[in-house]
Order: structure tokens, then C-alpha cells, then sequence
């Protein structure tokens, strides 16, 4: 529980040395987030905090630190700001030097997350979605008919297109709104 390994090219599994830098911060539970960005960058979340792994030498350091210790999806903005959404409604704007820049609070639990081409960022929740872009938030729910259940996945598509994977509502399909 709570062990991150870097698996390289070779095939070569490595544990990655982060747990120092988790002294003193609470740890939530077993699961960590991985998310990558173009930078070549990979980001961790570990219990409180948002961790920035490198290859070579494999090492990890701490980029912000003080979030929600518990699970959730983190996702990478095109400028290098994170998403971190935490499954008790609590959704984090991280900045590149690891800031809190923004906190949004949306009705949990949040289960999956994704960046749509246009920059909006998609959440799944209890037969719900949220819709994050600027300073706007919008919600859909039964009455756009999103399948029942936890969101598991969501991905937006390259004509908008939000597609919707749940547990026991099957997969759904929002466009325009419906």
C-alpha cells in the first residue's frame, strides 16, 4: 500500500523514493493518482500532496502540498496547472509552481475527471457530470439523462462529444447538452 515503482524502458522496475517527502503529512489511504503532461513530466498525488516524479535519476519531489488527503483524479492543463479533485467534492486549481489558485466545491462523491480540447474540464460523479470552463460551472444529471451510477470514466471527444462510462448505468453520450 502506498508504494510507487517506475518501470523503465528495459523493463527494469525501480522503487520510486518519495516517502520522505511525505513526513509529517497525512496520507489519506493507498491510492495514488498519475497524471502526465507534455513537459515530459510525471505527477503524482500522494495522500496531501502533488508530487512531480523525473526519470533519470528516478526521484520524486514535492510540488504543492496542504490538498485534500484522500483519493481522486489529478489532471495536467496545457500550461502546466494541475486539476486535483478530490472524491469529497473538493476541486483544486494548482499552479505550475504549486499554488492553490482556485477551489471549487461540487456535490460528491467525484469519481474521474478529463480535459476537453477546449480547455473545459469534465468530472464524474453519482449520475452526475460537472462541466468546469472559466469561471462557469454546469451540472448535468438525470434530467439530461446521464446514466445512473458512479461516473468511472468520462472522455471528451475531438466534436465535443462527452462520453460517459459508469458503474451500472452502462455508457452514455452528451452532446449539446442532452
Amino acid at each position: 500500500c502506498g508504494d510507487l515503482f517506475h518501470l523503465d524502458r528495459s523493463g527494469v522496475s525501480r522503487p520510486v523514493p518519495y516517502q520522505d517527502l511525505m513526513a509529517g503529512q497525512p496520507l489519506g489511504g493507498c491510492q495514488i493518482s498519475l497524471a502526465s503532461d507534455t513537459s515530459d513530466r510525471v505527477l503524482a498525488r500522494a495522500g496531501a500532496s502533488l508530487l512531480v516524479l523525473q526519470n533519470h535519476p528516478v526521484a520524486a519531489r514535492r510540488m504543492a502540498s496542504g490538498l485534500p488527503a484522500e483519493e481522486g483524479p489529478i489532471v495536467v492543463n496545457g500550461d502546466g496547472s494541475v486539476w486535483v479533485i478530490s472524491r469529497s467534492g473538493r476541486v483544486h486549481l494548482v499552479s505550475p509552481g504549486g499554488q492553490v489558485m482556485r477551489e471549487i466545491r461540487l456535490r460528491p462523491p467525484l469519481v474521474s475527471a478529463s480535459l476537453a480540447p477546449d480547455g473545459a474540464l469534465w468530472i464524474g460523479g453519482a449520475g452526475e457530470v460537472f462541466r468546469v470552463a472559466g469561471a462557469t460551472e454546469e451540472r448535468y444529471a438525470e434530467r439530461e439523462h446521464v446514466p445512473r451510477g458512479e461516473v468511472r470514466d468520462i472522455l471528451v471527444d475531438e466534436d465535443g462529444i462527452v462520453w460517459v462510462a459508469t458503474y451500472g448505468g452502462g455508457v452514455g453520450r452528451l452532446r449539446q447538452g442532452r
